[in-house]
């Protein structure tokens, strides 16, 4: 028999396929039905004897076959609800990322993002602020039909126009002043965080706010600050205290001045 150092191979490709015949291992495997073969060529000529076949993936829960595993496992998760697939412009989920590259596209279609200052959309917001700095930052597009006045943005020119109506929306909810401009009333809120209108009657201290007068009252709960100069008696609340010497003037008016007895 001819051996490899007879040197009766033609060409060196046609020795390289016979060397691979003496292996002891198969290395290419038919990935569509793990047959093992040694030479490649060899698993080259049988895959083509699968391109025929069809339909090699079943579904264990239907039965429904396939020519692809991949279709199959898509196909597998009608049975199961998984959405692996999440949009991210709108959190839509998909079962197969094909269905979710198609969606994608429709979001390149909108442009819900309009601009106030023109006609212009856009699909991003991020888009359309970069418009404005760029096109709008310098135009007054928008102008005041009393006065004629221009202004950049459109809510300028809307607090402005109520200097004509004299419409004032926002009011303050510590003392009811009310302000045509957003703006103006929380400049005007700063002003009570320096008021303290509510003082406690049995200290020196004062609040801003009536909730923490309350709360600050709890710690007098117990005292007894106010002193009766007539008998001594102390009270939590001068209120009390005042109550208590109406007592001492009823006495006064039913003693006799002579004998000093009381009636």
């Amino acid at each position: 028999s001819n051996t490899i150092s007879d040197g009766q191979f033609e060409c060196s490709s046609n020795l390289q396929i016979h060397n691979e015949t003496h292996t002891d291992e198969n290395r290419f495997k038919c990935i569509l039905c793990g047959k093992d073969f040694a030479v490649r060529r060899n698993l080259l000529r049988h895959r083509k004897t699968h391109e025929n076949e069809k339909k090699l993936f079943k579904c264990d829960i239907c039965s429904r076959t396939f020519t692809r595993c991949y279709n199959m496992n898509v196909h597998k998760r009608i049975h199961t609800g998984e959405k692996p697939y999440k949009c991210n412009a709108c959190g839509k989920e998909f079962s197969d990322l094909r269905d979710l590259n198609q969606h994608n596209k429709t979001h390149l279609l909108e442009k819900p993002f309009k601009c106030d200052l023109c006609d212009r959309d856009f699909a991003q917001q991020r888009y359309l602020k970069q418009h404005i700095l760029r096109v709008h930052s310098k135009e007054k597009l928008f102008k005041c039909d009393v006065c004629r006045k221009s202004f950049s943005r459109r809510i300028d020119m809307n607090v402005h126009k109520r200097t004509h109506t004299g419409e004032k929306p926002y009011k303050c909810r510590l003392c009811g002043k009310k302000f045509s401009d957003l703006s103006n009333l929380n400049r005007h809120n700063k002003t009570h965080l320096l008021e303290k209108p509510f003082k406690c009657d049995l200290c020196d201290r004062d609040f801003a706010q009536q909730r923490y007068l309350k709360r600050h009252s709890v710690a007098h709960a117990n005292e007894k600050l106010f002193k009766c100069d007539v008998c001594g008696r102390r009270f939590s609340r001068r209120h009390n205290l005042n109550n208590h010497k109406w007592i001492h003037t009823i006495k006064q008016k039913f003693k006799c001045n002579i004998c000093g007895k009381e009636f």
